[in-house]
């Protein structure tokens, strides 16, 4: 009898540790997501920008994310995004950011939706376009910091892998912008600022 307690608390110990590891697995899960994007950008800002090639119409690309979820209400992911966009006048316009995400989940069976907060590096390019009516075409690059967040809901299709739509709205600051006579130095800029927003439909794998 008297060993009884002791085995009794050894079992309550191991199936702790079964569910602690358990536990872990579950929560330290990495994943990996490519889907098409949708990115708007502030007319007013980037029209600044731009002068006469101000963006045109919503720009359409891609996102890819790496993301690691650390409990199983947090994860972080490195966010990539970018975008081709039609412009007023001759040329091609572009965007692309690469920004940190800090995501908070709350999960119900196969569905979790989550939050997100975002920062990172954005860069707005206009190629062999003009910004003055009277200029020559040139290749234009500025740059600056994003700071933002978004929301989206996540469904599992498997363990392995699921779907979700997602959407983002983040603030811009433009603080350096591309040298055009051909050294490629940045120089110094005005700052200004200005929103970009995003939908995307994202495939994940997790593992």
């Amino acid at each position: 009898m008297g060993r009884t307690p002791l085995a009794i608390s050894l079992l309550v110990c191991s199936l702790a540790l079964q569910s602690a590891a358990a536990e872990r697995v579950t929560r330290t899960r990495w994943s990996f997501s490519l889907g098409p994007s949708a990115i708007l950008l502030s007319n007013a800002a980037h029209g600044d920008l731009a002068g006469i090639s101000a963006p045109a119409g919503t720009g359409r690309g891609g996102s890819a994310h790496l993301g690691f979820e650390i409990t199983s209400h947090f994860a972080m992911r490195l966010a990539i995004h970018s975008a081709r966009h039609g412009i007023s006048g001759p040329g091609t316009g572009g965007t692309a950011s690469a920004a940190v995400d800090f995501v908070g989940i709350q999960k119900y069976g196969a569905v979790a939706p989550f939050l997100f907060g975002r920062v990172g590096k954005h860069a707005f390019v206009l190629s062999n376009a003009r910004t003055t009516a009277s200029g020559p075409l040139r290749d234009h690059s500025w740059n600056g910091h994003l700071l933002g967040g978004g929301a989206g809901v996540r469904m599992y299709l498997t363990r392995r892998l699921s779907v979700a739509p997602e959407a983002s709205l983040c603030w811009v600051r433009y603080n350096k912008v591309m040298s055009t006579d051909g050294t490629g130095t940045q120089l110094p800029l005005d700052p200004i600022s200005g929103t970009t927003g995003s939908a995307s439909l994202l495939m994940s794998i997790h593992w």
